[in-house]
């Protein structure tokens, strides 16, 4: 970094090269809650979507074991 005649600065990469000035970065236009909900409306997403099915019962190992072996002999 240097400063011009004019006591401004001026910026050099590694190579020497100056590096100019650049325009801001791009704001995505349509951020937010509203935009959450309205890209969301088409999906029934309700407030049991993601409740949780388990009954409580232990679970029972053996019989998930059983039925991948099942559906690897399948595939």
């Amino acid at each position: 970094m240097e400063l011009d005649d004019q006591q401004q600065p001026r910026f050099f990469d590694p190579r020497g090269r100056e590096i100019v000035a650049s325009p801001e970065p791009a704001t995505p236009a349509n951020l937010g809650w509203a935009s959450i909900v309205d890209d969301n409306a088409g999906l029934e997403i309700t407030a049991e979507t993601n409740a949780c099915l388990w009954d409580g019962d232990p679970v029972q190992y053996g019989h998930i074991i059983d039925g991948l072996v099942l559906l690897d002999g399948l595939t």
